[in-house]
């Protein structure tokens, strides 16, 4: 299948409002959980997605050095087990849903 969208998988650290929207150089601040991904959206995997997501519990990040992203500044988030352990679960859940 060829998929036109391609999505990113966020987590915001303030609350924003739902149908918020920004462009690329205004990002809102957040942790990227899954980059850029194709994958045909369904009400199933939206449920498994909010499910996934809605059983994970609260995370510790460590905030490390600054980087640069294209033209913005991004901190860097050093990956702890359970931080990379709810990426690879995202990940299981993209590829079970046939994401590419």
């Amino acid at each position: 299948m060829i998929y036109s969208q391609k999505y990113t998988l966020v987590a915001f650290l303030e609350p924003v409002e739902v149908g918020f929207e920004f462009d690329m150089s205004n990002w809102p601040i957040h942790i990227t959980l899954a980059d850029v991904f194709a994958i045909n959206l369904t009400e199933s995997f939206e449920k498994s997605l909010a499910d996934l997501s809605s059983e994970q519990s609260s995370l510790i990040l460590n905030v490390g050095e600054d980087a640069v992203l294209g033209t913005s500044s991004v901190n860097i988030v050093h990956k702890s087990n359970e931080l990379q352990h709810f990426h690879n679960t995202i990940v299981d859940l993209l590829e079970l849903y046939g994401a590419t």
